[in-house]
This record gives structure tokens, sequence and C-alpha cells, in this order.
């Protein structure tokens, strides 16, 4: 009775003394948070019917009977009628509760209902017999799992209640037979989610979790094993029936890593033969980044740790022992370098000089190798500094190789300037400002402007910089159409270069959404001063190209549609916009639903990430030269203008539902079959919102200029149509009917 509180232990001394009204006042205590000790109800059960007071506990554990099954807490329930059946076996107002628990608590055995009549627990007077029966046959049940001294595993194959014996098939011993007593006496019970017993029981569904989940399979494999084990008993447990050798070597190199680096493993001793523990405490965060760094095989990953070492060193000092040991695995690395590996050597040494230069630990090495003596302005120089994987090795380098050759840096730099990484390519032409070369600087923007698909994102930022006035030095010839037609065309070609089986199209996805975001700057900007200069006839066929073009979203083309005629009311020779209310736009449930969620999930998941994401970036410090910042807030733009446009959206939505579609003519919510008078051939459309609208499927919204030129047809209606890529075809009206329902 260890685990009785002080409730359950003034009971019983209460029970001991008689005092059954002191027990009554506590009772509703208990009934609460029903106990879930048999030997409790036992103890007080034999007390109370040895004093003749068998009514009252009856009364009370009916209460306790009752909690329980408001709760649902079967298992608890069973534990009660086990403990106060030994006591008072005849109660005969615990038989339907007892039998509802079993039935819940075991309703996947196959045989249950057999078990049940056979354990006498529907008819017998007396309970506590029947129901240790019925357990034993549960315990017993074909596909259970026990453990010979001898025989080792074997799984009961053949339950034969008649008889009382069970027949088990055992991996040493093979077929054998025991009575109730005998596995009683001599087999141990292995339950069912055990490493050994689902090694019998279900090998493959074992091996596709250790493939699927290995640093979680060995957390469980070394609970199953009493919570330590060596990596040579791991492999004799996981090659019995789970992995063959060559498997088992395979999943063990692949998730050695993994497995050291978990906080919550221990991992002592050589890694051929490791001794493995489950930790109760995780690792402390220096021995844990440590020993990821010193086991990290790619450079990026050992860049990433050191970085987080360092920043975290000021408020969390790096013992002595751990950082000398990070300083001679690195200066091993750089030994280990091939001699003509320059790239990796320059990148080792940087770390070098930033650990020592953090934790003024002394480093032999950097004594003889400096980086900025390995870079030379020679014909390679370029390629050396862009081949370094971290933008901040990248503007050391360059750094250095300007102050050893300042000569030779101008034309070194305009070779770099287009090619290279963003956050380079920006200090660049920052740094020829600062040194007076606008000349060159101005080429080199100009070239830049003219050409956004040699540097996409280096294209953004200084369009955006040079509209903001930040490089007013700059003498650049970049008209306000010529930045709109590359963009576009950027746009366009990269939206042809996507192929949706190509999991890598997401790189183009993102681009597109990038310059279509650039579009909306200052809300949209450069469009509205761009279309302003145009005739009319370049207004609509710029417009009528805007709105047919497959690059750009529905969304964004009816949010454009809103602005252009803001600034030109001549784009088409119709203005008709009666088909909603001034603003609105209609919507399916779906759709409205759906971008709900969307917004939601900007406001409450993305932004929130995002400020985190500023946060740490600023973190790094100067934030002029500071990539990650920059690309962080750029998508803080994004998101509030996102935000802004979905809250507009919503707010203007009509959501339209089913019965309220017409089919008297065509208009949002109908499907409709029109014949093609030039061809012959029947095509069918469906109009909806700009959310719902797919083209591949002739799903089309209803505010663009192909989707508009059909609204208010009815059967019958021939009309000319004006194609999104230029031409015309005429059509005739079949058929109209309602597309929102079944």
């Amino acid at each position: 009775m260890s685990n009785t509180t002080r409730l359950e232990n003034q009971i019983l001394h209460f029970s001991k003394a008689k005092k059954w009204d002191k027990i009554e006042a506590l009772w509703p205590q208990l009934t609460e948070t029903p106990f879930d000790e048999p030997e409790f109800y036992t103890q007080l059960g034999t007390a109370m019917v040895k004093d003749g007071k068998t009514d009252d506990l009856k009364v009370w554990i009916m209460l306790v009977v009752g909690a329980c099954q408001e709760k649902g807490e079967y298992k608890t329930l069973l534990k009660v009628c086990r403990g106060i059946l030994r006591a008072q076996s005849e109660f005969e107002d615990l038989r339907q509760p007892l039998l509802t628990t079993l039935r819940e608590l075991y309703k996947k055995a196959p045989r249950l209902e057999e078990y049940i009549e056979a354990s006498g627990l529907t008819r017998q007077e007396g309970l506590y017999k029947p129901l240790l029966r019925f357990l034993q046959y549960i315990k017993c049940s074909e596909g259970e799992v026990f453990q010979h001294a001898e025989w080792g595993e074997g799984v009961i194959r053949t339950l034969d209640l008649q008889e009382g014996r069970v027949t088990l098939d055992f991996t040493k011993g093979g077929e054998k037979s025991f009575s109730f007593g005998g596995v009683n006496d001599f087999l141990k019970k292995i339950p069912r989610n055990h490493l050994i017993a689902q090694r019998l029981l279900s090998p493959r569904k074992l091996a596709q979790r250790a493939e699927d989940e290995p640093v979680e399979f060995l957390k469980y494999c070394l609970k199953c094993l009493g919570g330590k084990t060596s990596r040579g008993e791991l492999k004799e447990y996981l090659t019995q029936g789970i992995f063959d050798n060559r498997k088992w070597n395979n999943w063990w190199s692949r998730n050695r890593d993994a497995f050291r680096f978990d906080p919550y493993i221990g991992f002592r001793g050589n890694p051929s033969n490791a001794h493995l523990e489950l930790r109760t405490e995780p690792k402390s965060f220096h021995e844990e980044m440590v020993q990821a760094f010193l086991e990290a095989e790619e450079f990026s990953r050992q860049y990433s740790l050191l970085t987080d070492l360092l920043k975290a060193h000021e408020a969390q000092p790096i013992p002595d022992s751990l950082a000398l040991q990070m300083i001679a695995a690195l200066e091993l690395k750089v030994r280990s370098c091939k001699p003509d590996d320059i790239t990796q050597q320059v990148e080792y040494l940087y770390l070098l000089q930033d650990l020592h230069a953090t934790l003024k630990t002394a480093s032999p090495l950097l004594e003889e190798m400096q980086p900025e003596k390995l870079i030379q302005p020679d014909d390679g120089a370029a390629d050396l500094i862009c081949a370094l994987t971290v933008a901040d090795h990248q503007l050391r380098a360059a750094q250095n190789l300007k102050q050893a050759e300042p000569d030779k840096w101008v034309e070194l730099a305009e070779s770099l300037f287009l090619s290279a990484p963003s956050r380079l390519s920006q200090w660049i032409l920052r740094d020829m400002i600062d040194d007076g070369h606008l000349e060159t600087a101005s080429h080199m923007a100009e070239q830049l402007l003219h050409r956004p698909y040699e540097n996409p994102e280096l294209f953004l930022w200084l369009t955006r910089a040079v509209r903001d006035g930040k490089f007013a030095q700059l003498h650049v010839d970049a008209p306000e159409d010529m930045l709109f037609d590359a963009v576009i065309e950027f746009i366009e070609d990269t939206h042809k270069r996507i192929d949706h089986d190509d999991p890598d199209s997401s790189a183009f996805r993102t681009a597109i959404n990038r310059f279509q975001n650039f579009l909306m700057d200052n809300h949209y900007e450069l469009l509205m001063r761009v279309f302003e200069t145009y005739e009319q006839s370049e207004a609509r066929s710029r417009y009528q190209a805007l709105m047919g073009s497959g690059a750009l979203s529905d969304s964004f083309k009816m949010a454009l549609d809103q602005v252009l005629r803001s600034v030109r009311r001549d784009l088409d020779e119709t203005n008709d916009d009666s088909t909603t209310g001034q603003g609105e736009h209609l919507v399916t449930q779906k759709a409205f639903e759906q971008k709900q969620a969307e917004y939601m999930n900007i406001k409450n998941v993305e932004i929130p990430a995002n400020s985190k994401a500023i946060g740490v970036a600023a973190a790094m410090g100067d934030l002029s030269e500071n990539a990650e910042y920059e690309s962080a807030k750029e998508r803080q733009k994004v998101l509030f203008r996102r935000l802004e446009a979905l809250e507009d959206l919503l707010q203007r939505a009509r959501v339209m539902e089913p019965d309220h579609i017409s089919t008297d003519s065509i208009g949002f919510g109908t499907a409709f079959q029109i014949k093609n008078m030039d061809t012959g051939e029947i095509e069918e459309y469906t109009l909806l919102g700009l959310w719902d609208a797919e083209p591949e499927k002739n799903i089309l919204s209803y505010v663009t200029p192909f989707g508009r030129q059909f609204l208010k047809c009815k059967v019958g209606h021939s009309l000319v149509v004006v194609r999104p890529g230029g031409g015309s075809t005429q059509y005739k009206v079949l058929s109209i009917r309602n597309a929102l329902l079944p």
C-alpha cells in the first residue's frame, strides 16, 4: 500500500477503529478522484463485512463505480471491482458495471463474448472467481507473447477454454502446451507493445518504424530494455527478425550522428560499440552543441553550430576544455585539406579566427597560416570568393583582396557584381560609391536594371533602393516603362520554366511571387504611373495582356483591375459593373473559408514567426550588411501587404449560395456550353470568382476580360469574343446550368 495517499490512509485508519461515520464524511472526496489500488478496497471491504456493514459498503462502492463510469475511467473501475470482490464476492449490483467495463477495456479481443460466457460472469452468483478466470483467458489470448527461461519467446497459437490449456510456439523450443497454472508458474508475460513481443508479432512494421523515425525508435528500444544497452546488445535484439546484418549496419551508420546529437540519448565510448542510455535530463547546451560541432561533416553545419555557440558565449561562457577541443578539431580540418583546395582552407581559417577572437584561446596554426595570404588577385580570385559558402566569409575575402591589391580591385569588383550572391554584390556597389568610382558603379547598376534575369534578387533590391533615393549619386538610365517591361518579361519567362511535376519549380514560383509583390509596392505606384503615360490603344493592349496572363495570379489580377481602372477609365468599351455592388466581388463559401484560413495563418503564424526571424537577424549586428535581416524585413513587407490585401478582399467578398444562382443568363456560379462557330467544337466553361478560378480546367473568373464577355448572355445568344492572346472567335450559347449544385 505504498501508493496510498493521506485520504486513503485516513479511511483505513477509521475502518480499523470502526468509525464508519468518519469514513462516510470522507467518502465524497474519494468519489471525486477514485483510488486505483485494489488492496485498499479489499482491506476496507473485509473490515466492513466483518462488522456487518455490507449494505453501507455496497452503497459507497456504487458511488465510486458511478464516478468511474461518468469519467470513463474503466481501468480504475476494474481495479475497484477486483479489490472489493475479493472481500465480498456476492455483489450482484456490480455485475452489469463489471461486464460493461470488461467489454470496453477488451473490445478488441476476438473471443471476448466467449470468454465472458465461459468464465461464468453472466450467471454465477459469486463474481470474484469468474473475474479471475476471465482475466486469465485475456492473459492467454491467441497472439499474446510469453518468455521461457530455456525456450525463449513464444506466441500463444491456441487457447482451449474447455480444457484450460494453451499452446505456444517458441522460437527455440518449438510447440509446447501448458495449463493455466503452468503459464503462471513457468512463463513471463511480455506486453504486446514491448520490443521483444513486437519482434515476433510485427517485424515488418517494426523495421518500417526504425526507418521512418530512427531516433524515436532507438528511445523505444532503450525504454523496453531497461533504459540502457550497448550497440552490440542492440544489434543482437534487432537482427533477430527485424534486420539482417547488412541492413543493420546500414541503418546504424546512417543514423549514428542523429543518435549522438539527441539530448535524451547518452552515447559513450567507441562508436563501433557505444554504450547507450536513455536520459531523464537532456545534455547541457554546450555539451550538445560542441559534440554536434565535432561530429558534423559538412562545413555549413559546423559554421552554423559555431556561430550559435559564439553568440551564446557572453551569457553562457564556453568551458575552456570544450573550446580547446574545437580549436584542435578546426586545426585538424585545415591540415587535412588538399593543398590545392584553397577555398576550404580559407573557410576553416576564418572559423579559427572567429573562435580565437571571441574566446582568446591560442591557435598555433593561426601563427603559421592566415587566410588573407591565401587569397591572391589572380584570374581565379572571383571564383574563389563566390565558392565560399558563407556570406560573411565572402565579404571578408573581398575586403582582404581589396586591401591587398587596391589597384586591381575595381576591375575585379565589376566582374563580380552581376553574378555574385546578393549580399556581396550589395556591398560591392556601396563600396564603389564610397570610394568615388561613380561612373563604374552607375554602369554596373544600369546593366543590372536592364537585365533582371542576371540576378533577380539583386535587381529587386537595387530597384527599390534607387526608387527610394538611396543612390542619388548614380547616373542610371532606367525609365519606369523599361523597368515595368523588364519585370513582366521576367515573370512570363520564369512561368514558362515551371514544370508542375518538378519539385524544384518551387524556386521559380517564389521568384514570380517576389516580382509580383514588387509591382504591388506603394499601392501599385509603378504600374499606375506607367499606365498613365500610355496612349489609349496601348493601355488597352497592355491591360488585356496582363489580365490574360497565366503567369499572374487571379487575386493579383483582381486587385490590378481595380487599380488600373482607377487611373484609366478607357480600358475597354464597356464599364458595366452592375454584376456586383460597389467594390464587391463574388465568391463561393469554400473559397471564402479557405482565404479566411489563409488570413488567420498569416496573422497568427507567419507574421509572428517573421518577427522572431527579424529579431534573430538583428542580433547578428551590422544591419547595413546583413542579408538575413534585409531578407526578413522584405518578407515582413510581403506578409503585411498580403494580409492587407486579403483583409480588403474578405471585407468586400459576397458569398453566393447555390440557391441564389440564376440560370436565365450567364453569370457567377454558372457552367455553360458554347459552340465555336469557327471550328464547330463544343466548349464548356464555368464562371466563378477570382479565388475559385482554375483556367487549366476551364473554370474562369468573371472579372477577367475573357470571362466578362460572356456575362448576361442567354441560351441561343451569339457573340464575338476577343481572346486573351489576340484574335477573336464567334460563339453561340447552347446551355446554362447551376455550377454550385452537386
